[in-house]
């Protein structure tokens, strides 16, 4: 992996300071055989990790930037999500999918499970879910998100960005709009070597399943998705911003990663909206 001061030309962030509270020789550790396809940067704040890597078009397939506090960061539908220094793990990566992006439906799905093998790994699974389309829950409660966003770039056209963001301590990290609880990782004990670490190991699993997703797309995933998802057979209303909500039973996901819900009209596909559920069932 090569280290921090490894920069690409011409990208403006002269304005910006790398920082120190990520161990590279700890991710480095944690990347293990993918290590020299992964080029890590840490800075001490910035306004968006996927926003600055969606800018940098210069920035290649590979470069992950870790900030320590973001102050513009983002989520699904315009939502803003700030994080400070201690409370969160946010990082963003670009990488280049060997598929159009017409193909790339469920790749935010695909990343989610991405987090669920490396907390295995790293023995940090118990009580972690995913929930449709995009949220990593720890015990019903929302541990951390999900964006995927495309890379405009004049020579191609297949770069994705792929946002993570953590919650490691209690109350720092804030969404504005959120309506569910939130849950951290704060019993877990996450020091400066482990928060490294932690990173080292998500990066390493999402690369091996970025790999995965460009060969065969997220089909093969579903029986791994559907064994982590916290709403499978249970009732949920789907929400949207101008149109009435769908209650019913979630029944699993297309081989395109589109949400079915057994409804009174039968059985209904969505790709989009957002899913409350009632947490006794989770």
């Amino acid at each position: 992996m090569p280290t921090s001061a490894t920069r690409p030309p011409s990208v403006p962030w002269n304005d910006l300071e790398e920082g120190h509270f990520i161990d590279l020789d700890q991710v480095r550790q944690g990347l293990g055989s993918v290590a020299p396809r992964v080029d890590v940067l840490p800075l001490i704040q910035v306004d968006s990790t996927n926003q600055r890597l969606l800018e940098w078009d210069t920035v290649p397939s590979g470069f992950c930037l870790v900030a320590q506090s973001q102050t513009a960061g983002r989520g699904r539908q315009g939502r803003s999500w700030h994080s400070d220094a201690l409370g969160s793990l946010t990082f963003s990566l670009k990488w280049a999918i060997s598929r159009p992006p017409s193909q790339w439906s469920g790749l935010a799905l695909a990343v989610s499970l991405a987090v669920i093998r490396a907390f295995t790994l790293r023995g940090m699974a118990q009580g972690i879910g995913v929930k449709w389309p995009n949220d990593i829950l720890r015990h019903g409660k929302k541990l951390g998100g999900v964006l995927v966003e495309t890379a405009h770039s004049p020579l191609r056209d297949d770069l994705a960005v792929i946002g993570i963001g953590l919650n490691l301590q209690p109350s720092l990290p804030t969404a504005s709009n959120i309506s569910q609880p939130i849950s951290t990782l704060s019993d877990q004990g996450i020091s400066l070597p482990e928060r490294s670490l932690l990173l080292g190991t998500l990066l390493h699993e999402l690369v091996r399943m970025l790999d995965e997703f460009s060969r065969d797309g997220f089909a093969p995933l579903i029986t791994e998705w559907h064994e982590h998802c916290v709403h499978l057979h249970h009732p949920i209303e789907l929400h949207f911003p101008a149109q009435p909500t769908i209650q019913g039973i979630c029944a699993g996901l297309t081989p395109q990663g589109a949400l079915i819900v057994k409804t009174s009209a039968g059985e209904q596909v969505f790709h989009g909206g957002e899913i409350s559920l009632r947490m006794e069932s989770v």
